[in-house]
């Protein structure tokens, strides 16, 4: 797995950014939504239709004009159990 998605799903599966750090979290988005296209585009990870359908997902909220962070946390959460990261 990539370093970097690793980070930013660990990051992104919370309720929503912490107060005050929502301006960070706009400007960190297109690297989040980047570390998702390159897991996303990885050869060397096999990713099963629900796998990739969730990471989909989040990508589609990261790149949102506006976010809902709600979702993007819903989609994270989602996309880190498909992939096994959550116990």
């Amino acid at each position: 797995m990539i370093e970097r998605f690793v980070a930013a799903l660990e990051t992104l599966r919370v309720e929503s950014p912490p107060r005050g750090a929502g301006q960070d979290w706009d400007r960190r988005r297109p690297d989040w939504a980047d570390a998702v296209r390159l897991q996303m585009d990885c050869m060397q990870q096999e990713l099963d239709v629900h796998q990739r359908l969730s990471l989909r997902k989040l990508l589609d909220a990261l790149e949102a004009d506006r976010p809902d962070w709600g979702a993007v946390s819903a989609a994270a959460r989602t996309a880190s159990s498909l992939l096994g990261l959550i116990p």
